[in-house]
């Protein structure tokens, strides 16, 4: 056990940057790059040709930062998808960059774009890791982070849009807006409720927030959950420390995909052996039925007979 630790102590974490466009995923970024003393690479993603994120991330890098910072581009597709096997190259490339310098980076950060769907690359670094693949004897996935806007969250949540109908959240997504809401929130490991500052400003006061933090433990019990502004989150304590809590140990290794399995199963058709079928309903009056939605259900109104 000790030295599968030490070997983890050894390898670079990857922390994993989601949310919709203009939630603050980049003001988040660089706030951190201007407080960090830590030794940091980037992979800034960008759908669009011109990668904006990126040039806004590199102008913040100057004076004492400058030689802790490596930045890489990113554009013109999603990691999760167009640009799938680009973000394994892009690290490589980062990690020999690190050995030509003769420097260890203290982590990684990818800034998603804001239609990408993290389960998609948690699902990429399980595959690597089942193949042995000898990039994860160097990296690891760490932290799951997204970020969501307090003020827009309802909004997006009860939305009927898609992603190709709201621009403004994100460029070449075709899911609808609350499945990809809903799935970046199940996946984190950490939950940043930014801009709380304008949910005060605009009336919510404390029992809107309390509303949106009730929603989003719903979704993702397992979360660690931050209430921000300006995207200013206690970056090493959050990201970087081991946490001993036993849930958060448990997000990181995601029961997401068990529980909609067990769903699945339940949902699908099964066959019993000759004279078997529909045994229990014969013997004891006994049936049962799977009733599947995303959203979760409101208390009050499951309640009602």
């Amino acid at each position: 056990m000790a030295d599968g630790r030490e070997k983890e102590k050894r390898r670079v974490p990857v922390i994993l940057l989601s949310g919709f466009l203009g939630v603050g995923k980049t003001t988040m970024l660089r706030n951190l790059l201007q407080n960090t003393t830590k030794r940091v690479a980037c992979i800034v993603n960008d759908v669009a040709s011109i990668n904006i994120d990126s040039k806004l991330v590199s102008n913040r890098v100057t004076g004492t930062t400058k030689d802790l910072v490596d930045t890489i581009e990113l554009q013109n597709g999603c990691v999760c998808c167009s640009l799938r096997d680009e973000l394994f190259v892009s690290l490589r490339k980062l990690l020999v960059r690190a050995k030509r310098k003769r420097k260890r980076y203290d982590f990684v950060v990818v800034e998603n774009s804001g239609v990408a769907e993290p389960s998609n690359i948690r699902d990429q670094f399980h595959e690597a890791s089942l193949l042995h693949q000898l990039l994860l004897r160097r990296i690891y996935l760490k932290t799951m982070v997204t970020v969501v806007d307090s003020c827009r969250f309802f909004d997006e949540y009860y939305s009927r849009d898609t992603i190709l109908e709201r621009p403004d959240l994100g460029q070449g997504g075709s899911l609808p807006v609350v499945d990809l809401l809903i799935q970046q929130v199940e996946c984190a490991d950490l939950v940043v409720l930014n801009k709380s500052d304008l949910m005060e400003r605009d009336g919510g006061g404390e029992s809107a927030m309390g509303r949106l933090q009730e929603c989003v433990h719903t979704l993702n019990p397992l979360a660690k959950i931050l209430v921000a502004t300006n995207g200013e989150i206690p970056f090493d304590d959050c990201l970087l420390n081991e946490d001993e809590d036993k849930n958060a140990l448990m997000a990181r290794i995601t029961n997401e995909g068990m529980i909609r399995g067990c769903v699945s199963a339940a949902a699908s058709k099964h066959h019993h052996g000759q004279g078997e079928e529909g045994g229990y309903h014969n013997r004891y009056g006994i049936t049962s039925w799977v009733y599947q939605r995303r959203r979760p259900f409101h208390r009050s109104g499951s309640q009602r007979r």
